[in-house]
């Protein structure tokens, strides 16, 4: 580490294959590392080899925006919260009014629900809008919807990283075809494809074996569980 030996390993020849080496720095900074085998061979030069690694002291800053509080949110959170790169805030707007917060808002008013500056929003790394209806974005006669607006200058002026995930009132089936948001999705919100509602009366889903191993669906240590 930026010219000091700070571990060795020795591997019998069965184990030398494939080895890892665990190593926490002691402080943050952008350091040099250089990684190389003892031993001499034909090729000397693919014994060594060096890397540059910018290590922070901080935390992912994340806003979870939830438009009701549902059971997938609860598992979204829960899956969040036990990160321990992450500092999460969740704001979810409850049935009725009103909203409710957990973790260490960065933002003014978290009580209002949505943030109203740039300033505020710019401090968060990642937003991840869940279940959000546009009208919460129109709320107190906020015709131009400039929250939203705020998002979507929060990932082309601030590189912020947005998350938007499914629900009945995202996307096409909440109106945002025609909204601020529309142009930075990864995906076309028009009707060039077909006018038809994206989901005529109720489906189900059928999870396929393999993708119980993604970590959201790991929620216990016991396969069986």
């Amino acid at each position: 580490e930026n010219g000091k030996l700070v571990r060795t390993l020795s591997l019998p020849p069965e184990e030398a294959r494939g080895f890892q080496v665990s190593y926490r720095p002691p402080k943050a900074g952008r350091l040099v590392y250089e990684v190389e085998l003892s031993g001499s061979d034909v090729h000397a030069e693919n014994n060594r080899a060096s890397f540059v690694a910018d290590v922070l002291e901080e935390r992912i800053k994340v806003l979870l925006l939830e438009g009701y509080p549902r059971f997938e949110f609860k598992l979204f959170k829960a899956v969040l919260e036990v990160d321990p790169m992450l500092s999460l805030v969740s704001v979810a707007h409850l049935p009725g009014g009103g909203v409710y917060v957990q973790g260490e808002a960065l933002h003014r008013q978290p009580e209002q629900g949505l943030v109203g500056t740039a300033s505020d929003l710019f401090k968060y790394d990642v937003v991840i809008m869940r279940d959000l209806s546009r009208g919460l974005f129109r709320a107190g006669g906020d015709t131009s919807e400039t929250r939203l607006k705020l998002l979507v200058d929060f990932v082309t002026k601030r590189g912020g990283g947005l998350m938007v995930t499914g629900g009945q009132d995202v996307y096409r089936a909440g109106g945002y075809e025609d909204s601020h948001l529309a142009p930075i999705l990864p995906f076309d919100l028009t009707d060039a494809y077909g006018r038809e509602p994206q989901f005529d009366g109720k489906f189900f889903v059928t999870v396929p074996k393999s993708a119980y191993d993604h970590p959201l669906l790991r929620l216990l240590t016991n396969p069986a569980d």
